[in-house]
């Protein structure tokens, strides 16, 4: 379903697959596609750029995007490793995570899946090189615009390429910021942390990230709402 809502961009069918609906032959099958038309489309988007160009419209580019996503999780399991505890543990992350059979099974199929993954990882990626950046310049905040804007743009792409499930990667961010508060000595830790944003630029940057995002991957979603209501959207999610 996603290779031929892939088709669909290729055929001009781009910000919104579902006018595509009528050319399925089936009722059975326009219905589903009603249903993939209305997700996330980033995905989509890739599939058909892999469609148009290519010389013809074979189903295998549809499934490149997940291949090259793959391979990016791999490659992000073994910076995350070597950002928290070097390259060793780097090197044996992205082994495990390169032989997974769940990966492997995902990167073979033409969706969104594995591609939200190696966005979500990018941006908890942002957040590491902003705690490493942050230890190594004593708190202070110049080094936050690059990260910040980063892993705002890749949060964005998350929520693009499947909708909720970007919001695990803020949970888990929160949840880590949580964890260096209780960690860090008393004198260290802020009393509030939504006063001076000095004593916590990596709250700053959370908070800009996730409001980057939601900025930039709004307008589809919006777009949707409009052209097809409220609850046509809803009984997707």
């Amino acid at each position: 379903w996603w290779g031929l809502r892939g088709l669909a961009v290729r055929d001009g069918f781009v910000l919104d697959q579902f006018p595509a609906t009528p050319l399925q032959a089936h009722p059975i099958e326009r219905e589903i596609f009603q249903r993939v038309a209305l997700l996330p489309p980033l995905f989509a988007w890739l599939a058909g750029l892999a469609l148009a160009v290519s010389s013809s419209a074979n189903p295998v580019m549809t499934v490149i995007p997940s291949y090259l996503a793959g391979a990016l999780v791999v490659l992000l399991a073994y910076l995350h490793g070597r950002s928290w505890r070097g390259r060793g543990v780097g090197l044996v992350a992205s082994l495990l995570c390169g032989f997974n059979p769940w990966l492997l099974t995902q990167m073979q199929q033409a969706g969104p899946t594995t591609l939200a993954l190696a966005l979500a990882m990018g941006t908890l990626y942002c957040h590491a090189r902003l705690v490493e950046s942050h230890a190594e310049a004593g708190g202070q905040g110049r080094w936050l615009l690059s990260h910040t804007l980063v892993g705002g743009l890749l949060l964005a792409l998350t929520f693009l390429a499947s909708g909720l499930f970007a919001l695990t990667p803020i949970l888990i961010i929160a949840l880590h910021l949580v964890y260096l508060s209780a960690d860090a000595a008393p004198s260290e830790r802020p009393t509030r942390y939504w006063t001076p944003w000095r004593r916590s630029p990596l709250l700053v940057s959370l908070l800009a990230m996730t409001t980057i995002g939601l900025i930039l991957a709004s307008p589809w979603f919006l777009l949707m709402i409009v052209r097809h209501g409220w609850s046509q959207c809803l009984n997707v999610c």
